[in-house]
């Protein structure tokens, strides 16, 4: 209610302003004001299901009206009529009342012409009051006047913001079929109305500026996003949209000034993930830096990232990449990896990145350099997944015609730094350098050699071998699963992002997982046995055969076409 309250407030205002004692005191130019103050309200809120009172105070003021002549009462009169016929025709509570009144109005002026008019403006009731059922139907439920508040979350929340959603989408589908820019009015009220209780919600701000730039109104697109990004001005999805808006419109300066925002207010943040929403601020404005004035402003907001005390390793790794992959340069970025060593040496994500980026450059000796530099930083399980990537790279080194000695030291020292882990010990710990491309060792004696390590595969899940284990096929469906144990859900070498997914993973499955594209291959390269041809049969079962041919009784498709016959 509170766009219709905003206008109902400045009428009264404009009513009380103009208003002498009584009613007899108003002149003719205060008659005027009042008017031109409920045409205002009317053409902004009239249509409203709502705006039922503003219709009936406005039809009482012109009934109120007191006529000093014959030809003032008939501009009374006519005033009159066009409001009620106007009224009657609007989808709003109580249009059926109106339509009464309407009726009662015209017989008291004269009968004929009452029958007219009422025939003339019957269809166009009838409609509005179609409209309002269904108006109404999506109504109700609707909390209008509740106080808005950040989302907490509650079923009847989602409910609320459902039910504001289907009323937008009704009114955008233009029901009363009026023209484009009346249209706009009433949807651009609907989105007013539904910001008034949904006002901490970044998706409604986001769709309501989004009708607007579909409809080529950048002004006003732009003019939402400002009151967004004021009700919500920490909400980084909002606020990168809106960066995105102005960026695609040409308003760079203002981009910058919500970038720089965002900024100051990231960096008072105080709660557990104030460095992971710093470093993303830092990092898109970055990218919107390298997009709109190139290069240097890009490194120098890289630069201004690396003063702050609560950097995290992610700003490094972006800047790295894009020096790479857009700007072209191997060098520069080999020199933030670098410098991010410095800080970020322990932290097994930033070094994995890092091993990513050399294996892109094919630098293999400088791979080898940085996986003993990050094996002296790490000990323990943070350790585990750059020695997966140190063994994988030196199974790959050999199988490209290096030296298995390589491979099979770093296999020995891996071994030595975990003593108890179950998958590095014998032929388990060999196994991995066997696999390619998706194929495994398959015969009857591997896959019992599978079966009766399953346990220890389960238990070094971290493994990347053991992940392949995992999903071996069993085609006899004989593998003992008893001793299969819960998969942990402890994964250090996956993304951060996955991790709350695999989290909510059940782990008490303890069956076989199947490897589909195994099975199919499997079904593929099965070889049958060659059709027979009647050459190959005895003279009797070529007696038999052909007489199927010609039709014989012993054919079963012709005794089944008799007895459907």
């Amino acid at each position: 209610e509170y766009y219709l309250k905003f206008v109902q407030a400045k009428l009264t205002r404009e009513i009380l302003e103009n208003k002498t004692e009584t009613e007899e005191d108003l002149t003719i130019q205060h008659r005027e004001k009042i008017r031109q103050s409920y045409n205002f309200a009317l053409e902004n809120v009239g249509f409203s299901i709502s705006s039922t009172k503003i219709w009936k105070d406005y039809i009482q003021f012109l009934s109120n009206i007191k006529a000093e002549s014959q030809y003032e009462a008939g501009q009374r009169m006519t005033a009159l009529r066009r409001t009620y016929q106007k009224a009657i025709g609007v989808p709003i509570h109580g249009v059926e009342e109106l339509w009464r009144e309407y009726q009662e109005f015209e017989n008291q002026l004269g009968k004929s012409t009452a029958d007219k008019l009422i025939k003339e403006n019957k269809q166009r009731h009838d409609e509005a009051v179609t409209i309002y059922k269904e108006r109404k139907s999506r109504w109700a439920g609707i909390q209008s006047d509740v106080l808005p508040d950040h989302f907490k979350g509650s079923e009847k929340e989602k409910v609320q913001l459902s039910k504001w959603r289907a009323l937008i989408e009704y009114e955008v589908s233009n029901p009363e079929r009026v023209a484009q820019a009346d249209l706009k009015t009433r949807v651009r009220f609907a989105y007013t109305r539904a910001l008034a209780s949904l006002r901490f919600y970044p998706e409604i701000w986001y769709e309501f500026g989004s009708y607007e730039l579909a409809g080529n109104d950048i002004v006003s697109a732009e003019t939402i996003f400002d009151n967004a990004l004021e009700a919500l001005p920490k909400c980084l999805l909002l606020n990168f949209a809106a960066c995105d808006i102005y960026e695609a419109r040409g308003n760079v300066e203002k981009a910058k000034s919500v970038f720089d925002k965002l900024l100051k207010n990231a960096a008072l943040d105080k709660d557990e993930n104030a460095m992971n929403r710093l470093a993303l601020v830092y990092i898109q404005y970055q990218k919107f830096l390298r997009r709109v004035d190139g290069v240097a402003a890009a490194r120098a907001i890289f630069k201004s990232a690396r003063m702050h005390s609560k950097i995290s390793s992610r700003v490094y790794v972006a800047a790295a990449t894009m020096e790479h992959l857009v700007n072209k340069n191997t060098e520069i970025a080999r020199r933030i990896f670098e410098l991010g060593m410095k800080q970020f040496a322990s932290e097994a994500w930033f070094v994995l990145e890092y091993i990513k980026f050399v294996k892109m450059v094919n630098s293999d000796n400088e791979i080898f350099t940085l996986f003993e530099r990050a094996l002296k930083s790490l000990k323990g399980n943070e350790a585990m997944p750059i020695w997966e990537q140190y063994k994988e790279f030196c199974n790959q080194v050999v199988g490209q015609g290096g030296d298995v000695l390589l491979l099979e030291k770093v296999e020995a020292r891996m071994a030595e730094a975990y003593p108890d882990h179950p998958g590095l010990r014998g032929l388990l710990s060999v196994a991995h350098r066997y696999e390619s491309y998706g194929l495994s060792p398959d015969t009857v004696d591997d896959l019992g050699f599978y079966r009766r390590n399953q346990t220890n595969i389960l238990k070094s899940k971290p493994t990347l071998m053991a992940q392949t284990f995992a999903t071996l096929v069993d085609p006899e469906g004989k593998m003992d699963t008893s001793v299969a144990e819960a998969a942990p859900t402890d994964f250090p070498n996956l993304p951060e992002f996955l991790h709350n997914f695999v989290s909510k993973l059940p782990t008490n499955y303890r069956g076989p997982v199947k490897q589909v594209t195994e099975v199919i291959n499997r079904i593929r390269m099965l070889q049958l046995p060659p059709r027979p041809s009647t050459r190959d049969l005895p003279t009797s079962s070529k007696k038999r055969s052909l007489g199927t041919m010609k039709g014989s009784t012993t054919d079963i498709y012709t005794r089944r076409q008799k007895q459907r016959l």
